[in-house]
């Protein structure tokens, strides 16, 4: 899954909406004292909990990709059992173990 390209003015937009709403809640809680924001400060933290626990159930699913599977391993690294017809085994005993997975 590939993040979406971003331009810089939209996310220098983001940092200064984000700067003011913090300045803006360090006002506030600074205006009405320490025991109200403690208060404020802790419903407003239950209710990002329980946001971020319903976030994946109300945020649409991620569109399935078919290049995962015809995918080969980056730089011929890694195992890959797609054409696999078995397994074999040899330990020092001399045993040996073949698996056939075929149907």
């Amino acid at each position: 899954m590939s993040v979406p390209r971003r331009s810089p003015s939209l996310i220098w937009t983001g940092r200064i909406v984000f700067a003011l709403g913090v300045a803006g809640l360090v006002g506030y809680f600074a205006a009405v004292g320490l025991e109200k924001a403690d208060r404020l400060g802790s419903v407003i933290s239950c209710l990002v909990a329980l946001g971020a626990l319903v976030a994946p159930y109300l945020l649409p699913p991620a569109p399935a990709s078919s290049s995962q599977e015809t995918a080969e391993p980056p730089n011929g690294h890694g195992i890959d059992l797609r054409h696999a017809q078995g397994v074999q085994i040899n330990q020092s005993g001399g045993n040996s173990q073949h698996n056939n997975f075929s149907s």
